[in-house]
């Protein structure tokens, strides 16, 4: 567009300066035919008065040829007058010519001294002199017609010059001009293609366009708004949305163009379109047009079709929140799963752990420990089905507090020993002394990954040994990265299964499950665990030369002792710990309340039973006094932390609590410290974590001898 223009206005100019010059040329040429004609009448007129004076001369020297062959009679006044009057007429004729006027006047004089007896010398004189004018004459006459003859060629040249000139001129503009018309010709065809590939362009596209005009007329629109609509060019085309659109649509429609135009800026809107198979989403984009200078000559859109991706954002908005939903009874379901399964767990091992304490025969003691360890498998399985879960939520949390790591390995040692011992293992541990006495991390996490570890050893070797080292790898002022090594003389890992060990529910053989249990889960669990802390896990193995897990680990540090410690330590005996205490244990659970009324007697305690937390609080409004209370979360009437609250707010007791549940999801213990409690365990529990648990909130009460 913008070539032809730009040719249409050189078009213009060039025209004007061949009109311009064409207008000189006439002009020049008018003056040269009027210049010409002008000279050729002077000439014409001067060689006539020339010829005119010659016709007097002529006249009087006949007159005196007359006169002189009649034998010069005397003048009669008639030919003096016929004389004069020649004279005069001639002087008439030469008013312009000084030189013949002074010729005349002698003629005159010698004319008028002429008579009957004038010699012959005065007459040759006269004739002389009539002869020298008639020379004159005839000698003006050649001149001018040189003259004429002269002018003539100048103005012949001029104009066949000027001529040629003008023609040159006139070609090369003309040259000029035909190449702008096969430029602009050239343009018009690229202008009609370009349009042709326009309207193609917007007749096939899927969006639907239109052009207004600054009142809101439609300029023009394309196929597809034309289809959607409903609607034909003479219907559209130089009418408003109100025209053809509903009133309140047209309006909206008005208020968005008005925007554009005020603000002079686009506008992107979602809009919806009835269509005839139901509602249709737009994505609509509103601009303005401007021209060269700025101002704005309509308003363009845009529409593109998002029914589909709307839908696909509802269906995904739809599967989100069945995703949610699902997830939400997903984690009601583990809570509750969890409940139910471990306060049975807890009476079984609770129960079996006070029938061990009881005089047994051999095979009844054999028959009970049978009864533990699978309380004891079963509880690994339910805490790796509980920490995937988590993991997988994003929702297991690292701590961060002080402990020591001797502690920590000591437990799994203590954990393990009976089924060390009965296998006939042996368990070495190797402690670098460069490590210091106090770290600071998760130690729960670290006892977890290392009971898993130990576990599996346990579970894969059925004679040899079982190393477990911890090494100093580098340490700054405030951090020290550890490498640990659990190994083991078993039956390996076969090398085509290393690539998988720590994939979810995976195994190393098919049979391994049906031979040694488990869920595949615990390798995956520490692997994940191991990443949430920022380290890595390892393995080597090969079959039936046993198998070298290594993890990386860091922990902060700061020197002082672990503010643990007086927890950690080790309790030889606890059948006195609790000894002039009481106890009230909000618990609705009957077999728990046996297990844990037993667990407290048998340390020396009294105990108050509650079956919910309104009987607990009850009791204490009831001016019971307790050293501490162990409450359940999960009960009817009253649960654990509505009692918990209510005792802290209202009755404004600072009795030490133990939350003990059997749920064990995340976000349990945090709302447990929240609501008031002081300390939070899970079912089932051992009694000796229970009794180091009082002791800890007992701490400054008792008196703990080594």
């Amino acid at each position: 567009m913008r070539i032809a223009f730009n040719a249409r206005i050189a078009l213009q100019r060039k025209i004007a300066w061949l009109l311009l010059f064409s207008f000189f040329s006439l002009c020049f040429i008018g003056w040269l035919i009027y210049f010409n004609k002008k000279n050729m009448e002077a000439t014409t007129d001067s060689i006539g008065h020339t010829y005119a004076v010659l016709d007097h001369i002529t006249k009087i020297r006949t007159r005196l040829a007359t006169w002189e062959s009649l034998s010069r009679p005397p003048l009669s006044p008639a030919f003096r007058q016929a004389m004069t009057k020649e004279l005069d007429r001639i002087k008439v004729l030469s008013a312009g010519n000084s030189g013949l006027l002074l010729s005349i006047d002698s003629l005159a004089v010698a004319v008028n001294s002429i008579d009957a007896g004038a010699d012959t010398s005065r007459l040759a004189g006269l004739r002389s002199r009539i002869a020298t004018i008639t020379q004159q004459e005839q000698d003006n006459i050649s001149k001018r017609r040189v003259i004429s003859q002269l002018a003539d060629r100048k103005s012949t040249i001029l104009l066949i010059g000027g001529s040629v000139l003008a023609f040159f001129f006139i070609v090369i503009i003309l040259i000029r001009l035909n190449k702008d018309i096969v430029l602009r010709r050239r343009a018009e065809q690229q202008l009609k293609e370009s349009q042709a590939w326009l309207e193609s362009i917007l007749d096939n596209t899927t969006s639907l366009m239109y052009i207004k005009d600054p009142d809101g007329r439609y300029v023009m629109v394309n196929r597809r708004f034309r289809e959607v609509l409903g609607v034909e060019d003479a219907i559209v085309i130089g009418h408003t949305d109100a025209d053809f659109a509903a009133t309140e649509d047209a309006a909206h429609y008005k208020h968005l163009d008005d925007q554009v135009v005020r603000t002079g800026r686009s506008l992107e809107i979602e809009e919806i379109i009835p269509g005839a198979g139901g509602n249709m989403h737009f994505l609509s984009i509103k601009f303005p047009l401007l021209d060269g200078n700025g101002r704005l000559i309509g308003i363009g859109g845009i529409a593109t079709e998002i029914t589909e991706r709307v839908q696909y954002q509802q269906q995904l908005i739809g599967a989100t929140r069945e995703a949610q939903n699902a997830k939400g009874m997903q984690e009601l379901f583990l809570a509750n799963m969890s409940h139910e399964i471990r306060t049975p767990m807890n009476g079984i091992q609770g129960m079996t752990d006070l029938l061990l304490d009881t005089p047994l025969s051999d095979q009844q003691k054999e028959f009970a420990r049978i009864i533990k360890r699978s309380v004891n498998n079963l509880l690994v399985i339910v805490n790796d089905v509980l920490d995937f879960s988590k993991i997988k939520a994003g929702k297991l949390a690292i701590e961060k507090i002080e402990f020591r790591l001797k502690d920590v390995l000591d437990n799994a040692k203590a954990m393990f020993s009976h089924r060390i011992a009965k296998k006939g293992l042996e368990l070495q541990i190797e402690l670098d002394p460069a490590i210091p006495e106090t770290l600071k991390g998760d130690p729960y996490r670290l006892n977890q990954v290392l009971i898993n570890l130990i576990g599996n050893a346990i579970k894969f070797t059925e004679e040899g040994w079982i190393k477990i080292r911890v090494t100093a790898q580098e340490r700054t002022d405030q951090q020290v990265n550890l490498l640990f090594s659990v190994a083991d003389s078993g039956v390996g890992i076969p090398e085509a299964s290393l690539s998988t060990v720590f994939d979810h529910f995976s195994q190393a053989g098919l049979d391994t499950s049906r031979r040694y249990g488990g869920t595949g889960l615990g390798l995956a669990i520490c692997h994940q665990l191991l990443q949430l802390q920022g380290g890595e896990i390892t393995v080597k193995s090969k079959e039936n030369e046993g198998t070298t897990f290594h993890f990386r680990l860091s922990y902060g540090y700061n020197g002082s002792p672990a503010a643990s410690a007086p927890v950690a330590a080790v309790l030889a005996d606890y059948s006195q710990c609790l000894a002039g205490r009481r106890f009230l244990v909000a618990e609705d659970n009957e077999v728990n309340q046996q297990l844990v009324d037993h667990v407290l007697r048998k340390g020396g305690g009294e105990v108050q039973l509650a079956g919910n937390g309104e009987e607990a609080v009850a009791f204490l409004k009831r001016g019971g006094s307790y050293d501490l209370i162990i409450m359940d979360l999960q009960m009817p009437v009253m649960d654990g932390y509505a009692a918990t609250r209510y005792i802290r707010q209202e009755l404004l007791l600072s009795t030490p609590i133990i939350a003990m549940t059997a749920t064990a999801l995340v976000g349990e213990q945090l709302r447990c410290f929240e609501s008031g409690m002081n300390d939070y365990m899970t079912k089932p529990f051992e009694f000796a974590e229970l009794y180091k648990r009082i002791t800890a909130l007992l701490a400054p009460f008792i008196s703990i001898a080594g």
